[in-house]
């Protein structure tokens, strides 16, 4: 269950999004996979490869699964990757991954067009 959206000041988006993102329960619903617990803080994304998400740290890395390399970041970068194959999102995509990133997270983003 999504937290509920709330107001955060429009300095704080990008730190209350990657505070209520859980990128865990994200991605394993996102692929329809299982999860298993790596060490105390990594946790795998199974059927996936190398996708591995560290809990304290919250970001992500790919390990040359699709061709790419290594890829990986935090919760914008983990939305561009499943959702856009794009872990670097910029311009209008960007954008897009945030409004995305905001909703998965129950975080309203300003309206004062500051992304």
């Amino acid at each position: 269950m999504a937290p509920a959206p709330h107001d955060p000041p429009a300095s704080d988006w990008k730190t209350e999004i990657r505070a209520r993102f859980d990128m865990v329960a994200y991605a394993s619903r996102h692929l329809g996979a299982r999860v298993r617990q790596e060490s105390l803080n990594e946790v795998r994304i199974l059927g996936q490869g190398g996708l591995l998400i560290n809990l304290k740290k919250q970001i992500w890395n790919s390990f040359g699964v699709d061709g790419r390399g290594t890829v990986g970041g935090d919760c914008f970068a983990l939305v561009g990757y499943l959702e856009y194959r794009n872990p670097r999102p910029s311009g209008e995509l960007w954008r897009t991954v945030v409004q995305r990133a905001a909703e998965i997270a129950g975080v309203t983003l300003p309206t004062d067009g500051a992304i």
